[in-house]
């Protein structure tokens, strides 16, 4: 691959298509006669006016990934530690001034000053203090604004916990990030071969983007023969879970963290530049900036390609309608051609009205989440768990009574805030789900005003209806489509939080102590897991319904309501085009010639962008064709 090429191509194409839509959006403004530009085409020219790509960094615990980070940044910032050090998601941006903030999920954020990163992220000091009060705000990522000199300004690096630590909130909240991730870098460490948990994680990584690079740290720690043979074990293993997606066997890069940042802190060149060659930091950072710019070619162009071919027919629909009308000599409007328009409302109300069959194929749909909300609930609290069997080894391994006051003191939060954060985690997958199944249904919708004739000599990308979902599921899930088509207020998390606030006694005497207060632990802790089921699943006193049927009775509700808001909204536009149809039709001679150069003007500028957008689709076919 010519990278060089790829990125001035991917740069031509996201500037074109900037431009593109630009000329659309202006366009559709000229008349308010002519069609607005739907959510998803907004967004999308959003965000290509202000991109934002994650590259999240993730793999096993203690594998060196904040190492790693620090040396590409050249500074010690983010924690590190012999035990497990990160214990919350930090975002790297590249500024010319350092600044640093938690941000919550809510969207509001709250500085930090650079000595407070460990007090907020750090495992280790969230032992010796205890976890962070924000009240009832939940924190989303810690941001870190900070020079990185090749890092691009619109791309970020996400350091996350490690995979398989004893925190299994830690796991949970990396699993949840690379959801929205553009791209992956997933670390390896030079004495440890491949784990089936790291395995399980790959594939996982694989479902959601297949921009992913691995690179093996620590090869200062063991002999060249060590980590090359292991490196090579490695190779092997990826090349298998590849090919079973029919994808190419990766390569893994070799990289020395500390002697990247030994370079960072030399001040004679000659030193420095040797310090650089023996990290293999070049080929590293090649290889990381080719696939940032794959993640820019590929990421949200074609649904921007296709918002964009859906706006110019739905204009050129209207435009067409009003120049008809207008070279029409008569002050009525054609009976055929009124009827025409009629039907389309009665075709709009047949296809997608209450009880009809696309309405109830969305749903079923919607149902299906519901159920596996339900599902994906029952299975945090059975005796088999990831939660529950975490929590029973530890306390297997527990062999003194100074582990078991700990573990009284802790275990209690710990399961509470494991079971919120995974609850947390059912909803949000919910909401992002349901969000991309209604915005391609709403994009059907939108399109139901377009003449056959208008699409006529106009090839639109070609993308089928699960490719479409996947690309708006991205779209969804990396933030850039709101998810306000679905809004849901979610139950309060207090009610689960507060049952795990008490801290649980242990069990005095002389005799067998320890295995005795083992067993209580695992008894705490299933009367505890019981409690907090029963606050999810069953009805509340005070609206007779539970946490989980509340936010699944609100998703259904709320679906059902976007659909007939955005029918109801197409109705609207079709009844406004055919009475401003009307009242054209209505004008004088005069004033019709007055309109009739203005319409054939917006008509050949719209066929001059149906040229410009199949010339975007050649342009990303060849990009997809050069990066594969």
């Amino acid at each position: 691959m010519d990278i060089k090429k790829v990125e001035t191509d991917t740069l031509n194409l996201n500037s074109c298509l900037l431009e593109l839509m630009g000329q659309i959006n202006t366009i559709s403004s000229m008349d308010r006669r002519y069609p607005k530009t739907s959510e998803a085409f907004n967004a999308t020219f959003e965000h290509l006016k202000h991109p934002s790509y994650d590259i999240v960094v993730c793999g096993e615990v203690k594998k060196g990934k904040s190492s790693l980070l620090n040396a590409i940044i050249g500074q010690n910032i983010l924690p590190v530690d012999t035990n497990v050090a990160t214990s919350q998601v930090f975002r790297i941006s590249n500024s010319d001034a350092e600044s640093f903030s938690l941000v919550f999920t809510d969207g509001t954020t709250r500085p930090i000053t650079r000595e407070q990163l460990a007090i907020f992220g750090s495992q280790e000091k969230a032992n010796q203090n205890g976890r962070a009060d924000f009240g009832n705000r939940i924190l989303s990522h810690i941001q870190v604004n900070v020079p990185v000199q090749f890092l691009p300004a619109h791309v970020n690096l996400v350091d996350t916990p490690g995979l398989g630590a004893i925190y299994k909130s830690h796991e949970w909240l990396t699993q949840n990030y690379v959801k929205r991730a553009a791209a992956v870098l997933f670390v390896f460490e030079a004495s440890q071969p491949m784990v089936e948990l790291e395995r399980t994680f790959i594939n996982k990584v694989l479902d959601v983007t297949p921009h992913v690079m691995f690179v093996m740290t620590k090869i200062d720690t063991v002999m060249p023969s060590v980590w090359t043979a292991q490196l090579e074990r490695i190779e092997e293993s990826l090349a298998s879970i590849f090919a079973k997606r029919n994808l190419p066997a990766p390569t893994v890069f070799p990289i020395s963290s500390k002697a990247l940042m030994n370079a960072a802190e030399e001040d004679e060149e000659d030193f420095k530049m040797e310090n650089i060659r023996t990290s293999m930091f070049p080929v590293v950072k090649d290889e990381l900036m080719a696939m940032i710019v794959r993640t820019m070619a590929m990421s949200h162009t074609s649904i921007a390609l296709y918002e964009s071919q859906g706006q110019i027919l739905k204009a050129k629909t209207a435009i067409t309608d009003l120049l008809k009308t207008t070279a029409e000599e008569g002050q009525h409007l054609d009976r055929h051609f009124r009827a025409n328009k009629v039907a389309k409302q009665q075709e709009l109300q047949d296809e997608w009205g209450r009880n009809s069959r696309q309405t109830n194929g969305i749903a079923n749909k919607i149902s299906d989440i519901c159920n596996i909300v339900s599902n994906r609930v029952d299975q945090m609290f059975r005796l088999t768990s990831p939660i529950r069997e975490h929590y029973v080894s530890r306390i297997e391994a527990i062999t003194s009574m100074d582990e078991v006051e700990r573990m009284c003191e802790s275990l209690p939060s710990s399961v509470t805030n494991d079971i919120v954060q995974q609850w947390e985690s059912i909803m949000r997958d919910a909401v992002n789900e349901t969000s991309a199944i209604l915005q391609n249904a709403i994009s059907d919708i939108d399109r139901t005003s377009i003449d056959d004739v208008s699409a006529t000599n106009f090839e639109t990308l070609k993308m089928t209806p699960s490719q479409r979902l996947n690309n708006i599921r991205n779209v969804v899930g990396t933030g850039v489509l709101a998810t306000g088509i679905v809004t849901i207020v979610f139950p309060p998390l207090g009610i689960v939080a507060g049952i795990g606030s008490a801290v649980w006694a242990w069990i005095a005497g002389k005799d067998d102590k320890v295995q005795r207060n083992k067993a209580n632990l695992k008894q705490q802790l299933n009367a505890l897991m019981d409690r907090i089921y029963h606050a999810l699943k069953d009805a509340r006193d005070y609206n007779h319904v539970s946490v989980v049927n509340e936010f699944v009775g609100n998703l259904k509700r709320n679906a059902e309501e976007a659909i007939q808001n955005a029918v109801n909204a197409k109705k609207q536009e079709m009844n406004e085009q055919l009475q401003d149809l009307e009242e054209q039709a209505q004008k004088s001679l005069a004033e019709k010639r007055a309109e009739c150069e203005r319409f054939k003007a917006d008509l050949e500028s719209l066929n001059a962008l149906i040229g410009q957008t199949k010339e975007l689709c050649n342009l990303r076919e060849s990009i997809e064709k050069q990066i594969s």
